[in-house]
């Protein structure tokens, strides 16, 4: 993933569950009419995904009640195609979009006539993002605010909190796709759970559903924890060096832009320290 000096990757990116190894995830309960507006046959269950450069290769699951494909984030629009045994359909998608269209089995697959499907940018099944009422963030007009400090080593701190903790100095890492909760933190009597049944907050923001990992960094990092990208998933993430400010909402682009940034401000360099995780990617198995 590329790491730009003032922008911080928005989108993260989708674990691989359902449909294709690669980043088919599940959905639940629309009614199936939505859906028939767009339809691709198949007589087999076997389907071909080409999502820009890539080309992906799965399984039709008709159990789903909707199975939503999430797309890899892109900048500019592009073309993502369906491709059965006998059919193809192809969707120009841009930034942001959700498409909905079905895939409709003929015999002699009779387990179910329509397939719901959705391509989305963001995972049913991630972390979910709750800002403070009435803000762009969390689903209003404002957007939401964090402030930070830099610390000795440039990195973006703020206040927070891990499942409820005391208060917590945290490190936003823009190349992190998981969060950290460190020695120093642990020490203080935060607490995570296994899988990603995890909760940060922050400015008034809740996130939850997030992955986290216990890392002895022998004092390096000079934080007890860290929030990463993956935090902040469809959104638009603002990062303001001159005003010490982090605003988020959502938005057609990918990554975020940086106004009024002083050569002082720099981004988290935590990749540097060998004991850093590493970025989780989906990628076909």
């Amino acid at each position: 993933m590329s790491r730009f000096l003032f922008s911080a990757y928005a989108i993260a990116l989708a674990g691989v569950i359902g449909l294709l190894d690669s980043g088919l995830a599940r959905a639940q309960t629309e009614p199936v009419k939505q859906f028939e507006k767009r339809i691709v046959k198949a007589r087999s269950k076997s389907i071909t995904i080409i999502d820009g450069d890539d080309r992906l290769v799965g399984e039709i699951v008709p159990e789903l009640d909707v199975d939503t494909y999430v797309y890899h984030p892109s900048g500019k629009p592009k073309t993502i195609s369906f491709i059965t045994d006998v059919d193809q359909i192809d969707f120009r998608v841009a930034p942001g979009d959700v498409v909905d269209f079905s895939i409709e089995l003929e015999e002699p697959l009779q387990e179910k006539r329509i397939c719901p499907q959705r391509l989305s940018p963001v995972d049913p099944q991630g972390v979910k993002y709750r800002g403070p009422a009435n803000s762009a963030g969390g689903g209003g007009a404002s957007g939401d605010v964090i402030a930070f400090t830099l610390g000795p080593n440039h990195a973006i701190h703020f206040q927070g909190t891990i499942n409820g903790s005391g208060p917590l100095d945290l490190i936003f890492d823009t190349g992190a796709s998981i969060g950290v909760l460190s020695e120093q933190g642990k020490a203080k009597g935060a607490k995570i759970v296994e899988g990603k049944n995890n909760r940060f907050s922050f400015a008034g923001i809740e996130v939850e559903n997030v992955p986290i990992s216990l890392i002895d960094y022998a004092g390096s990092l000079q934080a007890d924890g860290v929030v990463g990208y993956n935090c902040f998933a469809g959104k638009v993430v603002k990062i303001d060096c001159g005003k010490n400010m982090i605003s988020t909402a959502f938005g057609s682009a990918p990554f975020a832009t940086t106004a009024n940034a002083p050569a002082a401000c720099k981004l988290p360099r935590l990749a540097r320290n060998a004991s850093r995780p590493k970025p989780i990617r989906a990628r076909p198995t």
